[in-house]
């Protein structure tokens, strides 16, 4: 044992050994007993001045620390000269000290340490009840309970607990690494799949931990994580190193500065350190972290709520979801039920407003969302809570609709006595907030309201209300309705409605394949999903009231193209396919377009080959003891599911396989065999029929005995390639 860490033995069991509340702090003791002081000002500067605990032991300790040194280095003899009667009289006290001081409760350093930390970890109000002292016990014990924390505490605390314990993950002992012992690159060649997931949390001053599924407890494992910005992609040793070593998890304090950060977690992993060294690192876990808006400033005013804030260049949209305080859900599960705008891409990107919204207290969640590689990612949402009270506006309602045929809207609000209303349309987002102040005429027209957006036809007025009617803009697919009330030369902006024309579907297709059907088509504009239904009978005249078969948003339609269906009717059906778009909480529904399938009937066969026995012969009084069997015949089992009823024939060729339900011309051996009708048998139609046996042998196949023109409404599924070669008449 070194001299620095025989000193530190001693230090260690004199502290131990003094009362509890004469105890001086003991990173003092330890700090003087490593570095040998024998000089208390000297200690004072090393540690900042916090040395006040130690004024009247300091001697005591000083003492100890030169006995032990003495004893080392002399046993009987003193050729440093040191007093033999004060070892002794140092001896003396601390034997007088074991005597009257009481036992600690043992532990040593390492469990003061540990006790001390879930303490304090305790009074922050960070820890878990369950996880009470009985447990720090076996932790002491075994480390392996680490492993059994709960996330929430361990993502905290665990590796802080792993330092004190002298423990590595999983609550394995393990072997010390550093950076320069992992230096092997990856391979980079081809597909490069990750295992797991980044998990993402906010963490002080714009910083994110992140963390990851942690390798498996008999390996050794040092990470390496990577981050790369924006488009870069962060593989291997490429982007920027964030932090590399045991632990599962990792804080980033570099701000996004772009919409996003992509991060890559490599392993450097085996079965002790040396075999981890040797190994090439593999992907172990991939993230997207979306960077969240920011400076977000939330307001509420008569029925409404208004926020604005700054999204990073490159988010696709900001959702806003918004719950009441009392049933806001656990954790962070996105919901299209709670989504309240910002379903459109390129919509919120620097606010929104929600007008008609019920008086209470609300929590609304922000999230940024991004396209990467077509797949939706969200950021770490945003909160804000908000108190939305009830006032009387200056126009706090209007009614805007739109005639489906002509396109004619129709605006209608109730007036209000001694205040003149201006109606106004613009396809430009209105800036969020601006209900919340008077404006002048200047002002009005700053927003983009004025001579030229304003409906000038005149208002009919019955029972209170003001009615107003034009046609709708051309080339627009949404405008908004704006309210605008004024007295003299002030202005308020009230309520303002969006209307959405959304366009057609266009350009339909319906592919057949051997168990679906794949519909493509044209995106409709200013959908944001299209669903398609299929008609239940004749009777049925309204496709909006048709059953829905499937649904697919815009997303999904620019990555795949089209829609899958699923196996539709054998009989045929008709299905029609509508845009719709979510706008201000409600559904806007666009025109269907209609798609004819005129069914297919599936029809599988399979050859059957068997031995017939025969029965035994005799001769006079002797029975021959001898089984004779027939030679083997040839079955065809054909099975059309749903039942259909139709005439079937077996084609043969000698040296190829038929394409064509007719006998090949010019080509003898080529023969058409017609066979029965299948006959209905419960849910399927079945024919079971005998080959006619044959000398040689050729290719056979299966056709539906009809006209060409019938034959698209039919597929025959060939039985595998070995079938369709046999003995043939």
């Amino acid at each position: 044992m070194s001299d620095a860490r025989e000193r530190i033995a001693r230090a260690d069991r004199w502290w131990q050994q003094l009362p509890g509340g004469s105890r001086p702090d003991y990173d003092d003791v330890e700090t003087c007993a490593r570095l040998g002081v024998e000089d208390q000002s000297a200690l004072s500067k090393l540690v900042l001045g916090d040395t006040g605990s130690l004024v009247t032991t300091f001697p005591t300790l000083r003492r100890i620390l030169d006995a032990t040194e003495s004893d080392m280095s002399m046993g009987d003899s003193d050729p440093a000269g040191v007093d033999t009667s004060q070892v002794a009289s140092t001896e003396h006290a601390l034997e007088e000290a074991q005597q009257t001081v009481e036992p600690s409760g043992g532990g040593g350093i390492r469990e003061r340490r540990v006790r001390e930390y879930v303490s304090n970890a305790r009074s922050e109000g960070s820890w878990h009840d369950h996880l009470d002292d009985d447990w720090v016990a076996r932790a002491l014990e075994d480390p392996e309970a680490l492993a059994k924390m709960p996330v929430s505490v361990a993502r905290k605390h665990r590796r802080q607990l792993q330092g004190l314990l002298d423990v590595g993950v999983g609550g394995r002992r393990t072997e010390e690494g550093t950076a320069e012992d992992f230096t092997t690159e990856p391979d980079l060649t081809g597909h490069l799949p990750a295992s797991h997931a980044v998990v993402f949390e906010p963490a002080a001053d714009d910083g994110v931990i992140l963390s990851w599924p942690e390798a498996d407890s008999t390996d050794f494992a040092w990470f390496k994580v990577f981050a790369g910005d924006g488009t870069r992609r962060p593989l291997g040793y490429e982007g920027r190193l964030v932090g590399q070593g045991h632990d599962s998890s990792v804080q980033d304090m570099v701000p996004v500065a772009q919409w996003g950060r992509k991060y890559a977690v490599w392993v450097h992993a085996g079965a002790n350190k040396s075999a981890a060294k040797a190994a090439q690192p593999c992907l172990w876990a991939r993230g997207v972290l979306v960077a969240p808006v920011r400076k977000v400033h939330l307001s509420s005013g008569d029925r409404r709520v208004a926020a604005t804030w700054t999204a990073e260049t490159g988010v696709d949209r900001v959702e806003v979801h918004r719950f009441d305080v009392g049933s806001v859900p656990e954790g962070r599960s996105v919901s299209a039920a709670s989504v309240v705008s910002g379903d459109l891409s390129g919509s919120n990107l620097t606010g929104f407003e929600e007008n008609d919204v019920p008086a209470g207290t609300y929590l609304y969640r922000f999230y940024a969302v991004a396209l990467v590689d077509d797949v939706e990612y969200r950021s770490v949402p945003v909160e804000e809570q908000v108190t939305v009270q009830v006032q009387v506006p200056e126009v706090h309602e209007i009614d805007v609709t739109v005639d489906d045929v002509t396109g004619r809207l129709t605006a209608s609000w109730q007036e209000i006595q001694g205040v003149h209303v201006e109606l106004h349309w613009t396809d430009q987002e209105l800036v969020h907030g601006v209900r919340d102040h008077q404006l002048d005429k200047e002002g009005l027209e700053r927003l983009g309201l004025g001579v030229g957006t304003r409906i000038n036809t005149p208002p009919t007025r019955e029972d209170g209300r003001a009615t107003v009617s034009w046609d709708w803009p051309g080339g627009a697919s949404r405008i908004q309705v704006v309210a605008v009330s004024t007295e003299g030369t002030a202005y308020r902006v009230g309520a303002a409605e969006v209307r959405v024309r959304l366009g057609r579907v266009t350009h339909l297709a319906l592919h057949e394949r051997v168990d679906e059907q794949y519909l493509t088509f044209a995106w409709p504009e200013g959908a944001s999903a299209v669903v398609v239904r299929m008609q239940g009978n004749e009777a049925e005249t309204d496709p909006w009231n048709w059953r829905e078969i499937r649904e697919i948003d815009r997303a999904s339609h620019r990555r795949y193209g089209g829609i899958r269906l699923g196996e539709l009717p054998a009989e045929g059906c008709r299905l029609a396919l509508m845009g719709y778009a979510v706008e201000g909480g409600r559904q806007v529904q666009g025109d269907s377009e209609e798609i004819e399938y005129p069914g297919l009937y599936r029809i599988r066969y399979r050859f059957e080959s068997g031995l017939t026995p025969q029965p035994a012969a005799s001769r006079f009084w002797k029975r021959r003891e001898k089984n004779e069997v027939a030679a083997a015949e040839d079955w065809i089992h054909v099975e059309c599911e749903p039942p259909k009823e139709v005439d079937v024939v077996l084609v043969t060729m000698p040296d190829r396989l038929p394409l064509h339900g007719s006998a090949l011309a010019g080509e003898p051996r080529s023969q058409r065999l017609p066979l029965s009708r299948l006959q209905l048998d419960g849910a399927k139609s079945t024919l079971r029929w005998k080959v006619p046996a044959g000398a040689g042998e050729g290719w056979r196949r299966l056709f539906v005995d009809l006209p060409d023109e019938e034959q698209a409404r039919y597929a025959v599924i060939d039985p595998e390639v070995a079938q369709l070669r046999g003995r043939v008449p």
